[in-house]
């Protein structure tokens, strides 16, 4: 399992993204909106953790095997569905966090790498490498090591 899935950080802080999401009605109302955006933050660096993994690089294969047989309309459709997850996530950091943004966090890393060039390829590895050292560090921290 450890060679589709790296170390078992991205793992480690989804799971903790997932839980903090589940028990967020115990909070009191104001901070909810807040703790929402955190998990957020934590499904976008969980994925950016796994987009770089065995298991990540073949969904990113998959996707863009799809685009490809689609030709160019396969390839607008993915920029388009890029564009929208940008969107949707930017939103939900901004006005309205939901749990749906929050699980479209956690793909959005995997969506922008089956792009190899352009603006989208260069926000994938711009956010990439800073993230999966964020990743690293939050379950290192969990684990207590």
């Amino acid at each position: 399992m450890s060679s589709w899935f790296g170390s078992g950080a991205a793992l480690i802080v989804s799971g903790l993204a997932y839980v903090i999401m589940r028990h967020l009605h115990h909070l009191p109302g104001r901070s909810s909106g807040w703790a929402m955006r955190g998990v957020l933050v934590l499904m976008f660096l969980a994925g950016s953790a796994l987009a770089v993994t065995t298991a990540g690089h073949l969904l990113q294969g998959w996707a863009r095997d799809a685009r490809n047989w689609g030709g160019a309309t396969g390839s607008a459709i993915a920029v388009i569905a890029a564009v929208l997850a940008i969107a949707d996530v930017s939103i939900g950091l901004w006005k309205g966090p939901s749990g749906r943004a929050a699980y479209i966090a956690a793909v959005l890393p995997v969506i922008l790498g089956i792009f190899t060039a352009g603006a989208l390829h260069q926000l994938y590895t711009t956010t990439t490498v800073p993230a999966r050292t964020a990743t690293a560090q939050i379950s290192t921290w969990l684990s207590g090591s």
